[in-house]
């Protein structure tokens, strides 16, 4: 039984005539002779087809295919095997059919070879120049030198227009509230620039991590607590006054950069220290954001902000929010950076001196207590 089935039945009418020669009266030697000259017959009815389909050695397109060349070889390869296990048996392989198998055999390598090698003059080149081999390449021909080929190049693609991302441009350190809102709008800009490019600047998920990690812990100083004897005179954010565009601008590039910064901690393989970066950082962004928020305007104060930090006329105490589980779930952060640590250390100082002086009815964003927005 062949490997891949007898979808043809071809072996099945071998095996078939076998036993009907045998049933017949004819012994196991003339029943293997008849096998041979079965086997030669099928073969000579193949060569017989492809040389009635018009088979021409030269002609790409009237040439056999792979496929069918090898099951001529192989036929043929079977059948002088079964010819020469007869030079045992009682009935040897006559000096005619051999010499008429060896013709069939030689037909078939002869419709299976590869074609002959044909000299082909090329263009441009003058009398005499030729190579050989050409018809083995079907698509040879493209390589002579004859026509101009220029209207087949197409159009060249634009180069893409990369910004450059001056990293640089955010400062190591902030002297005035002026200086903070251009490192932060500089900040966003940057993010803005590395976003829109990722498909041609590599890893701007980390650049921007990076950018505002090292912004919002390294540069921008954070608030003192509110019950700190020098908070007057050595905190950044109250040691002089504020404009209201200045205010509305520093929490207009908090949010931007809030979001930069969630966006890539979401696209980022989470690690025991990127954990801890992103924990510190968003505590950080919610340090400030509570600090400018509480800040009376020079100019023109914010109704907002005054309601927020109980200085609007009427009764009504300051809200605040709390950080939840912050300080437990911060113990065994794996912090990389002396940064982190002080960042860490200043936003728990801040928000515990804050406690005593706010009523529970004045919690904002209370979500682990209830679903309530708050007072």
């Amino acid at each position: 039984q062949p490997l891949s089935g007898d979808h043809a039945r071809g072996e099945c009418a071998l095996v078939a005539l076998g036993a009907a020669l045998r049933a017949s009266g004819l012994t196991s030697a003339e029943a293997a002779y008849a096998d041979v000259l079965w086997r030669w017959t099928a073969l000579q009815l193949a060569l017989a087809q492809a040389e009635s389909a018009g088979y021409d050695p030269l002609e790409p397109r009237a040439r056999l295919s792979s496929s069918e060349c090898e099951l001529l070889r192989f036929g043929a390869r079977k059948l002088c095997g079964c010819a020469s296990s007869l030079r045992h048996s009682e009935l040897a392989f006559s000096a005619a059919h051999a010499a008429a198998l060896e013709a069939t055999c030689a037909a078939v390598g002869a419709v299976t070879a590869p074609p002959k090698e044909a000299a082909l003059e090329l263009l441009g080149e003058g009398k005499g120049a030729a190579v050989r081999g050409m018809c083995r390449f079907d698509l040879f021909g493209r390589a002579l030198r004859g026509r101009s080929v220029d209207h087949l190049a197409g159009e060249s693609a634009l180069p893409p227009v990369v910004l450059p991302v001056e990293l640089s441009l955010v400062p190591d350190c902030v002297s005035s509230y002026e200086d903070v809102c251009n490192a932060l709008r500089h900040a966003v800009h940057l993010c803005e620039l590395l976003a829109n490019q990722q498909g041609y600047i590599p890893n701007t998920y980390c650049l921007r991590v990076s950018l505002l990690q090292h912004l919002l812990t390294a540069v921008i100083p954070l608030p003192l607590p509110c019950s700190h004897p020098q908070r007057a005179s050595r905190c950044f954010w109250a040691a002089s006054p504020m404009r209201y565009e200045t205010q509305a601008d520093l929490l207009r590039l908090l949010n931007l950069a809030c979001r930069h910064f969630a966006a890539c901690c979401f696209s980022i393989r989470v690690t025991r220290s990127f954990d801890a970066v992103r924990l510190v950082v968003v505590a950080t962004i919610a340090t400030l954001a509570d600090a400018v928020m509480r800040i009376r305007c020079a100019d023109v104060p914010s109704l907002l902000c005054l309601n927020y930090s109980g200085e609007a006329e009427g009764p009504g105490d300051a809200f605040h929010f709390e950080l939840g589980s912050f300080a437990v779930e911060s113990e065994d952060l794996q912090l990389a950076s002396p940064e982190l640590h002080c960042a860490r250390t200043r936003v728990l100082d801040y928000f515990a001196a804050q406690r005593p002086h706010h009523r529970p009815s004045r919690v904002l964003f209370g979500f682990e207590r209830s679903m309530e927005f708050g007072a």
